[in-house]
């Protein structure tokens, strides 16, 4: 077993590329995952990653273009997860109560299924709500009640939070892990009524610009709203070196840069399988998912935008990927994406073989 200790943080800027400060001693097997990483972002067409050894930037790819902002789609998730811990931490949220006891002014959170739809069942994608895969624009045969609303955001009936709540339950509660967009927009209704309950005039956007992404230093990274609605299933613009602040606030207990955005118990928690719903997916915690055999944790969103964190190597590894518009590009980005998938796995295992040879690291 090769230990890994942790770095010495360098007193110089952040390190370009390849180049090391002369006192930060960095461990083979890390600089190895950092240059082959690096070397797949550049080859498969990230505009931006960077890798961090503790504190240290240890490697990076700088995007070409003066605007480094890149929508990063389902990452969102991540930082909605934040955001609804950070409520529940400040006593406004039971993130295990029925969503008809915490949206009262909605007529449609009174169906029968909310009385039993928990707002921790949206983030562990338990809830019975429809997955990702029944939204087939392409083939309407295989549509169900409200997929037409879902999907035409050109429709003025309804916002999208709403558009998500009315779709009817495709499994039991609690039952199946299926990965759902509308369950977690549905999550902006529980933010929201949160907020209106305890008497704060915010609206979801700006409480998280300035109880979430200001405290964790997040200064490039925006939300965008649908007819004023935020949308937290995959609206955030963000850069590779903003995603680390994702990946500092796993890696560092709820900590970012030395302020204290969660404590170290939502911050353990969020990661984590809940035990409380027996069918979870041991491979996702909170809108977060896991690594169980490294152990490490991932955001991610279409086309690999990604935070990748191992704790216990001190690792942050994040990149961007810009998403291209027409069906063709689309196509070879996502080509592109399942090549970077195919030799980062590659090399994490390799990582692991090299760190940690012949136990596994349970958490």
């Amino acid at each position: 077993m090769i230990e890994i200790v942790r770095p010495i943080t360098p007193a110089s800027n952040p390190l370009q590329g390849a180049s090391f400060s002369p006192e930060l001693r960095i461990p083979e097997p890390v600089r190895d995952l950092e240059k082959e990483l690096r070397e797949l972002c550049v080859d498969t067409g990230a505009n931006g990653m960077q890798f961090l050894y503790g504190d240290a930037v240890i490697g990076k790819i700088e995007p070409e273009t003066k605007d480094r902002r890149t929508p990063t789609a389902s990452c969102t998730k991540s930082l909605a997860a934040i955001t609804i811990f950070k409520l529940a931490e400040m006593g406004r949220l039971d993130i295990d109560q029925p969503l008809s006891k915490i949206i009262k002014n909605r007529k449609i959170f009174s169906l029968d299924h909310y009385t039993q739809i928990t707002p921790r069942h949206l983030l562990t994608h338990t809830s019975g709500l429809p997955g990702n895969a029944y939204f087939m624009p392409e083939d309407k045969s295989r549509w169900i009640p409200g997929d037409a609303q879902f999907l035409n955001h050109l429709a003025p009936l309804f916002d999208v939070t709403t558009r998500a709540a009315m779709h009817p339950l495709v499994h039991k509660i609690g039952e199946v892990f299926d990965y759902s967009n509308p369950g977690t927009q549905i999550l902006e209704a529980v933010a929201s009524a949160a907020l209106r309950s305890s008497g704060d005039t915010r609206d979801v956007s700006l409480f998280i610009h300035e109880e979430v992404l200001e405290p964790m230093g997040m200064s490039e990274t925006s939300l965008w709203k649908e007819n004023g609605v935020t949308m937290l299933y995959g609206g955030m613009t963000s850069t590779a070196e903003d995603l680390t602040k994702l990946g500092k606030i796993i890696l560092n207990n709820g900590m970012v840069d030395g302020r204290s955005v969660l404590s170290p118990e939502s911050s353990c928690e969020m990661v984590a399988t809940p035990t409380s719903i027996p069918k979870a997916n041991k491979g996702y915690g909170h809108l977060w998912w896991r690594r169980n055999d490294l152990p490490a944790f991932e955001a991610n969103g279409y086309p690999m935008n990604l935070v990748l964190i191992v704790p216990d190597y001190n690792i942050i590894m994040t990149q961007t990927r810009h998403v291209p518009v027409g069906p063709d590009l689309q196509q070879a980005a996502r080509a592109e994406a399942d090549r970077f998938m195919v030799g980062y796995l590659k090399s994490l295992k390799k990582f692991v073989l090299a760190v940690h040879p012949t136990d596994k690291h349970p958490l």
